[in-house]
Protein backbone atom coordinates (compact mmCIF):
# COMPACT_ATOMS: atom_id res chain seq x y z
CA UNK A 1 0.00 0.00 0.00
CA UNK A 2 1.27 3.45 -0.77
CA UNK A 3 2.13 5.85 1.88
CA UNK A 4 -0.60 8.00 1.03
CA UNK A 5 -2.80 4.70 1.09
CA UNK A 6 -1.80 4.59 4.46
CA UNK A 7 -1.95 7.58 5.86
CA UNK A 8 -5.93 7.85 4.67
CA UNK A 9 -6.33 3.83 6.47
CA UNK A 10 -4.37 5.30 9.96
CA UNK A 11 -6.54 8.67 9.59
CA UNK A 12 -9.80 6.40 9.49
CA UNK A 13 -8.83 4.33 11.67
CA UNK A 14 -8.33 7.08 14.54
CA UNK A 15 -11.39 8.51 13.56
CA UNK A 16 -13.18 5.61 14.02
CA UNK A 17 -11.66 4.73 17.46
CA UNK A 18 -13.12 8.64 18.56
CA UNK A 19 -16.45 7.61 16.93
CA UNK A 20 -16.58 4.64 18.80
CA UNK A 21 -15.70 5.92 22.27
CA UNK A 22 -17.89 9.24 21.53
CA UNK A 23 -21.11 6.49 21.15
CA UNK A 24 -19.86 4.63 24.07
CA UNK A 25 -19.76 8.24 26.44
CA UNK A 26 -23.28 8.65 24.64
CA UNK A 27 -25.01 5.12 25.93
CA UNK A 28 -23.15 5.73 29.13
CA UNK A 29 -25.13 9.08 29.88
CA UNK A 30 -28.32 7.69 28.35
CA UNK A 31 -27.94 4.72 30.40
CA UNK A 32 -27.86 7.02 33.55
CA UNK A 33 -30.38 8.97 32.60
CA UNK A 34 -32.53 5.73 31.95
CA UNK A 35 -31.68 5.14 35.76
CA UNK A 36 -32.79 8.35 36.94
CA UNK A 37 -35.64 9.02 35.09
CA UNK A 38 -36.63 5.63 36.18
CA UNK A 39 -36.53 6.31 39.62
CA UNK A 40 -38.42 9.73 39.05
CA UNK A 41 -41.19 7.63 37.61
CA UNK A 42 -40.85 5.48 40.90
CA UNK A 43 -41.31 8.68 43.03
CA UNK A 44 -43.84 9.80 40.74
CA UNK A 45 -46.24 6.88 40.90
CA UNK A 46 -45.64 6.94 44.99
CA UNK A 47 -46.40 10.43 44.98
CA UNK A 48 -49.62 10.27 42.74
CA UNK A 49 -50.84 7.34 45.21
CA UNK A 50 -50.50 9.39 48.30
CA UNK A 51 -52.17 12.77 46.86
CA UNK A 52 -55.20 10.13 45.63
CA UNK A 53 -54.77 9.49 49.49
CA UNK A 54 -54.41 11.97 51.21
CA UNK A 55 -57.65 13.82 48.93
CA UNK A 56 -59.40 10.90 50.67
CA UNK A 57 -58.64 12.20 54.05
CA UNK A 58 -59.76 15.92 52.93
CA UNK A 59 -62.66 14.53 51.74
CA UNK A 60 -63.64 12.53 54.77
CA UNK A 61 -63.04 15.55 57.31
CA UNK A 62 -65.29 17.76 54.51
CA UNK A 63 -67.81 15.48 55.19
CA UNK A 64 -67.50 15.25 59.30
CA UNK A 65 -67.54 18.88 58.99
CA UNK A 66 -70.69 19.26 57.00
CA UNK A 67 -72.73 16.58 59.84
CA UNK A 68 -71.38 17.13 62.65
CA UNK A 69 -70.55 20.92 62.21
CA UNK A 70 -66.68 22.87 61.47
CA UNK A 71 -66.73 24.36 65.04
CA UNK A 72 -67.06 21.00 66.65
CA UNK A 73 -64.76 18.93 64.77
CA UNK A 74 -62.17 21.03 65.24
CA UNK A 75 -62.85 21.26 69.11
CA UNK A 76 -62.61 17.89 69.16
CA UNK A 77 -59.33 17.68 67.24
CA UNK A 78 -58.01 20.22 68.99
CA UNK A 79 -58.90 18.28 72.10
CA UNK A 80 -57.84 14.82 70.64
CA UNK A 81 -54.29 16.95 69.86
CA UNK A 82 -54.14 18.15 73.23
CA UNK A 83 -54.52 14.82 74.70
CA UNK A 84 -51.95 13.20 72.65
CA UNK A 85 -49.40 15.64 73.35
CA UNK A 86 -49.98 15.15 77.31
CA UNK A 87 -49.49 11.51 77.01
CA UNK A 88 -46.33 12.11 74.89
CA UNK A 89 -45.07 14.18 78.00
CA UNK A 90 -46.11 11.62 80.13
CA UNK A 91 -44.06 9.04 78.78
CA UNK A 92 -41.15 11.53 78.36
CA UNK A 93 -41.54 12.20 82.05
CA UNK A 94 -41.67 8.44 82.81
CA UNK A 95 -38.55 7.30 80.64
CA UNK A 96 -36.37 10.22 82.50
CA UNK A 97 -37.53 8.74 85.67
CA UNK A 98 -37.10 5.24 84.94
CA UNK A 99 -33.21 6.65 83.49
CA UNK A 100 -32.09 8.35 86.11
CA UNK A 101 -33.21 5.36 88.64
CA UNK A 102 -30.98 3.25 86.34
CA UNK A 103 -27.90 5.95 86.74
CA UNK A 104 -29.32 6.25 90.37
CA UNK A 105 -28.72 2.21 90.89
CA UNK A 106 -25.39 1.60 88.96
CA UNK A 107 -23.84 4.59 90.68
CA UNK A 108 -24.64 3.04 94.18
CA UNK A 109 -22.79 -0.53 93.42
Amino acid sequence: MSDAGSQGMTILSNSAVRSSNTINRLNDSYNRLQQRYSSLDTSFDRLAEENKSLKQVAADYDALCRGYGADRVEEQVRAIREREAEQKRQRRMQRQRRMQRQRHSIGAR
